[in-house]
């Protein structure tokens, strides 16, 4: 049986995260880690697509 019947070996695939943080740091902390965030993203081709502190539900609760 084939790894991948799909045919979809070595194509990109998309991922999107979601979080919904509590801070537990101070604001320095918080502006270190997120300086060096994007960097780890960079090797995949990742970026942020959006990222807010305002929330706004549009289906649910």
């Amino acid at each position: 049986m084939s790894k991948d019947p799909w045919g979809l070996e070595g194509l990109p695939t998309s991922a999107y995260v979601i979080a919904d943080v509590q801070l537990t740091c101070s604001a320095e902390e918080l502006a270190e880690y997120r300086s060096k965030v994007v960097a780890t993203l960079k090797p995949y081709g990742g970026h942020h697509l959006t990222r807010d502190s305002e929330i706004e539900v549009v289906e649910g609760e």
